[in-house]
């Protein structure tokens, strides 16, 4: 049946708050009231000129769409030959979707770009929009590259392309409430798309509008690395910044080795040196409610963007900052992790663009044979120093269930962590695994068959009574 966006809503935030309850783990003590602007906010007469609206702000706020994209544009016009705004499509209630493709060279077709032997790093924003951080870290290092040319070195062997902002139409249900306890800013967008689809699982199904345009971008631009910007929640920790890079079975051999041993230290100590706190995992517990059980190894399918760029051959990174963090420290943490990352590249350039051809060819040999299509934690653990807090468990007043009660007083624990991969299950391949087919506006039905029911974000099993699926949401996963 159809149910209405309102009854989504109120049927979400009862979900949320009441099966989030036990899961859910909170410092609810200071995120009491309103967001109070972090201190330290000055400027030299010579930055105010390109402050970012966010930056102007002291990081109070975020901006709109429309504030968003005017701030793009007198970039652009600020440097013709370095910057250009593409389309690449339109979300679901008609709002331009664009790509923002920063050149030292002027040089802005993809082609010429690979011939020319410069990778190509594809950054997505706000894909669940009320996590907007990495959208003002990438209008800050935009302005960097390109107007104050702080961080110019950051093209001299690479090009990037940023999608400011995804899912637009969230972006623009724009609400104080829309992200629990999170520490800003004022104003945040919601996690779903236009008809509450979640974006972030849209990647082998494609129903969405935004999906089948990002598909054809993304093959388009064949990029090199691939970022998807996040920020989460759950448990509370003292690293306001952390990622993770596929380094499973479905990634190629030389790939692995180069993420395992060279990006992931290597970006970890960059943003470290760089006044933030970074831990080089994605935070997920074996039990939210027992720390001690330590960290799980991370699943990444394709139907997340980073599973997905992971199929095609290429490095894939989720970037987590923190909800419990003020907005200042997620946004500069996004910009120094990306900053470093960029640097990374730079210096590897020719490297990646190797392995990425190791892959591309190890793709091809996968005809006939047993490819790994799931995988699963092969069962061994090794201990991981992990900086958190002391906790408490303590009954909820709302459900009665026992829910994790964080103190502010830091510790480091010695914990389990969850580490090597099995094949899980496996299928033969029928032939080359690495360029998936374009998907164009024509090729999926005007009014796919799931919009009588909803999908997987608010309302999916509604009218069978099955919200079981939400389970990943209520619980605290961002991804």
């Amino acid at each position: 049946m159809r149910v209405a966006a309102a009854a989504c809503a109120t049927l979400w935030a009862t979900l949320w708050l009441g099966a989030g309850a036990a899961a859910q783990t909170v410092a609810h003590e200071r995120l009491m009231g309103p967001v109070t602007p972090p201190s330290g906010c000055t400027w030299t007469a010579a930055e105010k000129d390109w402050l970012t609206p966010s930056e102007a702000s002291c990081y109070a706020t975020t901006p709109t769409y429309d504030e968003t994209m005017a701030y793009l544009k007198r970039v652009q016009a600020g440097a013709p030959g370095m910057v250009r705004i593409e389309p690449f499509g339109k979300t679901g209630e008609g709002r331009e979707l664009d790509v923002v493709v920063v050149s030292r060279d002027g040089v802005f077709d993809p082609a010429a770009i690979h011939a020319a032997r410069k990778p190509i790093v594809l950054v997505q924003n706000s894909i669940h929009a009320g996590e907007m951080d990495g959208k003002d870290s990438c209008l800050a290092l935009l302005r960097d590259m390109v107007i104050a040319k702080t961080q110019s070195t950051l093209l001299e062997h690479a090009v990037l392309v940023l999608i400011p902002i995804y899912n637009a139409d969230g972006h623009e249900r724009r609400s104080a409430f829309n992200r629990i306890n999170q520490d800003g800013p004022a104003e945040m967008g919601w996690r779903a798309n236009g008809t509450n689809l979640n974006l972030n699982r849209d990647y082998l199904k494609a129903d969405a509008p935004e999906t089948r345009a990002f598909l054809t971008m993304y093959n388009h631009w064949n990029p090199d690395f691939f970022v998807d910007d996040h920020v989460t929640d759950g448990a509370d920790f003292q690293y306001d910044v952390t990622f993770s890079i596929d380094d499973s079975p479905n990634v190629a051999a030389g790939t692995r080795e180069w993420v395992d041993k060279v990006v992931a230290p290597g970006l970890e100590g960059f943003v470290n040196r760089h006044g933030h706190l970074a831990l080089d995992t994605y935070v997920s517990l074996v039990d939210d409610k027992d720390l001690a059980k330590g960290l799980s190894i991370n699943d990444d399918p394709p139907r997340f963007s980073t599973g997905f760029a992971t199929l095609t051959g290429r490095p894939a990174m989720l970037v987590e900052l923190h909800m419990l963090k003020d907005y200042k420290t997620r946004v500069t943490g996004n910009y120094w992790t990306l900053v470093g990352l960029m640097e990374l590249v730079n210096r590897d350039a020719e490297k990646l663009l190797t392995l990425n051809a190791r892959a591309d060819a190890e793709s091809k040999s996968w005809m006939g044979k047993q490819y790994p299509l799931t995988t699963a934690w092969a069962g061994s653990t090794a201990p991981q120093q992990f900086k958190g807090y002391e906790y408490k468990l303590a009954k909820s007043e709302i459900s009665g269930s026992d829910w994790v009660e964080y103190t502010h007083t830091p510790k480091t624990f010695e914990i389990p962590k969850q580490v090597g991969y099995k094949v899980a299950t496996e299928v033969v391949a029928a032939g080359g695994l690495h360029r998936l087919p374009s998907l164009g506006a024509g090729d999926q039905p005007a009014e796919p068959a799931w919009r009588e029911a909803g999908e997987d974000n608010g309302c999916l099993g509604w009218a069978g009574g099955d919200l079981s699926v939400l389970g990943d949401d209520v619980a605290g996963s961002s991804v």
